[in-house]
């Protein structure tokens, strides 16, 4: 069986880990991986996990909230 989890870690950064595909092993294998997102995107991905609201994310990236809306889109 093979499973990806998706985490965001206390370094901020975007992750992932691959479950072995060895059905006798319980292993997991961190692997960086930004998963084709922009570095803004993976900024405002970061930004939601923290629980802020799009207008805030906006707020503090000094864009507009529509820009926000386009790469939540896009995550």
């Amino acid at each position: 069986m093979h499973c990806l989890c998706i985490g965001i870690h206390a370094g901020q950064k975007i992750s992932s880990y691959q479950h072995s595909t060895n059905p006798k092993s319980n292993e997991w294998h961190y692997t960086k991986n930004t998963f084709g997102l922009t570095p803004r995107e993976q900024e405002v991905l970061e930004l939601l996990t923290k629980g802020l609201t799009n207008q805030e994310i906006a707020d503090r990236l000094f864009v507009s909230h529509a820009t926000i809306k386009t790469y939540t889109s896009n995550i």
